[in-house]
């Protein structure tokens, strides 16, 4: 037995969410949020790269050299694992996230419904938030075929790695990957421009560049879908504003407010019967006023109008935290740990008067 397969079983028996290979040491399984040792013996050197050896192209390698890590899909028999691949002082890191067979439909993977809706939109541009490994990848594909199932779309996804292939459906999707079919997102955005989709999904805002050609594209008439790697809407929209240069920045915060169209927040909790994990989704809604705060850069102020606006459909994250606790869905004690004023959010949860 490969140790890709000795992995997927202990995957298969506890639900780990992650699994840490380090040479010379023994595997370390994410486990209901904790780092857990495993049984499997220390790794050697020899192992590790055989892992993934034959997996990289020399492309790939050479995006290692350079940037000392490296994302991209590694496959053994059954199995398929987002793998991230990094050199440290210690010596090779490899972190694996093993993947579904097959893209999860958005109620296997407790997605709210209003999150389909948005789905439908024409144009525009919709962001997704969220720390490493929250299952934002997982989310837009599964809303994307979800979605095929009852409209006939054109939908170009870039992405790095390819995680998920798209088959059946109405329409058509084009899959492109970073290091294979295009050189960088960037490119892969300016290329989908010419070809015209009604849904382009970007698998990451990564750089000034990217993010310039997804207003660009947002601009253009269809809908735009992106991730960005942080800890909610507020602060994904101030990455976004730091990658930009500062002489563009007022033009940026312009254009931003007038192609946004929602962001969505998301974090991982484990449910609080049985195994499995379950999202919990911030959502800010593009409305005048916030369009106008945006405008402005004032992004410090946004939590305040989210967390009024319930009823407008806007919801910050401590709300929505504090809407799976009321639902047993999650404990308090693991909704607290995701919350952004855990005081207060802890406060909420002994006198629930909602928040």
């Amino acid at each position: 037995m490969t140790i890709l397969e000795r992995i997927h079983e202990k995957i298969e028996a506890t639900g780990a969410t992650a699994v840490f290979l380090r040479e010379g040491a023994v595997p370390l399984f994410r486990i209901e949020g904790k780092l857990i040792p495993s049984e499997i013996e220390p790794i050697s050197k020899e192992s590790l790269m055989g892992a993934f050896n034959g997996c990289l192209k020399e492309s790939q390698w050479e995006n290692l050299e350079r940037e000392g890590s490296h994302s991209f899909l590694l496959e053994s028999g059954n199995s398929k694992f987002r793998a991230n691949l990094s050199q440290t002082l210690e010596g090779i890191l490899l972190v694996l996230r093993e993947l579904p067979d097959c893209v999860p439909d958005p109620e296997t993977l407790g997605l709210p419904v209003f999150l389909s809706e948005f789905m439908a939109l024409e144009s525009g541009l919709l962001l997704f938030t969220g720390p490493v490994g929250s299952g934002k990848s997982t989310t837009l594909h599964s809303l994307v075929a979800e979605l095929r199932k009852q409209r006939s779309r054109h939908v170009v996804f870039l992405e790095d790695p390819i995680e998920y292939r798209h088959e059946e459906g109405f329409g058509i999707v084009q899959q492109l990957e970073v290091g294979v079919h295009i050189s960088s997102l960037a490119e892969g955005v300016a290329l989908s421009r010419s070809l015209g989709p009604d849904i382009l999904v970007v698998a990451d805002l990564d750089c000034e560049e990217t993010v310039l050609e997804v207003l660009s594209a947002a601009e253009s008439g269809f809908l735009v879908i992106a991730a960005i790697h942080s800890g909610s809407s507020m602060q994904s929209l101030c990455k976004m504003e730091d990658m930009i240069r500062p002489e563009l920045r007022d033009s940026f915060r312009k254009r931003l407010s007038q192609t946004l169209s929602a962001a969505f927040g998301q974090v991982l909790l484990d449910r609080a019967y049985g195994t499995g994990k379950i999202p919990a989704i911030e959502t800010l809604m593009a409305t005048p006023e916030i369009r106008e705060v945006i405008g402005e850069g004032n992004f410090d102020a946004l939590g305040a109008l989210m967390e009024k606006s319930r009823g407008v459909g806007m919801c910050t994250l401590d709300q929505a935290l504090y809407s799976l606790v009321t639902r047993k869905l999650v404990s308090p004690e693991t909704a607290a740990t995701f919350a952004g004023d855990r005081r207060r959010f802890e406060g909420r949860i002994a006198s629930p008067v909602g928040v």
